[in-house]
C-alpha cells in the first residue's frame, strides 16, 4: 500500500500503462550551439505500474573544434541512440514527482575529419597538408544513470539525470580514438566519462 494525497491507494489499482513522456535535453542543445561539443537530442518513456519505465533517446552530436596545443582541428556531425530502463525509487507511484536509477545502451556511428599544420620534410625541403577527411568510427557504450523529475505545470516538467559512461567498444580510424563522439561525449584513453542532461518533459 502507498500514500497518495492522504488517500490509501493499492498498488493493484495502477494501471499497468501509466503514461508516457516525451522529453528534450535542453543542456545538450546549448552546448551543441556555444560550447566545442554537444548534442541535440529528443527521448521517450512510458509507464509499467508507475515503477518501470522503458527509454529511447536518439539525436544528433557535432563538434567543430579546434586545439590551442596541436592546432588540429577536429570536425563531426552524425546521429546516436541510446535504450535502457529506469527504475522509479518513489514509493507514490501516482505522481509525476519520481526520482529514479537507470541503465542505457548507446550506440554510434559516425564519420569526422581531422585537420592540422602542414608537415614539413626535410629531405625535400617541401611541406604536406595534413587533411583526413571521412574518416568512420564507431563506438558502443553502457550508462548508469540518476534522475529526478519534477512537475511544474501540469503535463510539463523538468528533469535531470546524472550519467556516468563506460565506453565498451570502439571502433577506431587511423589516428586513434575520436576527438568527440556523438552522444557519448569527449573521449580519450580512459574507458569512462560523466555528464548529464537537462530535460523539459511532457507527460500525457
Amino acid at each position: 500500500m502507498v500514500q497518495y494525497s492522504k488517500v490509501t491507494v493499492s498498488k493493484k489499482d495502477v494501471p499497468l500503462f501509466s503514461g508516457y513522456g516525451i522529453y528534450t535535453d535542453l543542456c545538450g542543445m546549448g552546448m551543441a550551439t556555444f560550447s566545442k561539443w554537444g548534442q541535440y537530442e529528443a527521448g521517450a518513456h512510458f509507464g509499467i505500474k508507475g515503477k518501470y519505465f522503458p527509454a529511447v533517446e536518439v539525436g544528433v552530436g557535432r563538434s567543430n573544434h579546434t586545439d590551442s596545443r596541436s592546432n588540429l582541428h577536429y570536425k563531426t556531425n552524425a546521429p546516436f541512440f541510446r535504450i535502457g530502463l529506469d527504475y522509479n525509487l518513489n514509493k507514490d507511484l501516482t505522481s509525476h514527482n519520481r526520482y529514479y536509477v537507470g541503465l542505457r545502451y548507446g550506440f554510434s556511428a559516425f564519420t569526422y575529419d581531422l585537420d592540422g599544420p602542414a608537415i614539413p620534410d626535410e629531405y625535400w625541403h617541401e611541406n604536406y597538408d595534413f587533411n583526413m577527411h571521412n574518416m568512420k568510427g564507431n563506438a558502443h557504450w553502457g550508462e548508469i544513470l540518476f534522475g529526478i523529475q519534477t512537475q511544474l505545470w501540469k503535463f510539463i516538467n523538468l528533469g535531470w539525470t546524472f550519467r556516468y559512461r563506460a565506453r565498451l567498444y570502439e571502433k577506431q580510424a587511423a589516428p586513434g580514438h575520436a576527438y568527440y563522439v556523438p552522444g557519448y561525449g569527449k573521449n580519450g584513453e580512459s574507458s569512462g566519462t560523466f555528464g548529464g542532461t537537462f530535460n523539459i518533459i511532457f507527460e500525457l
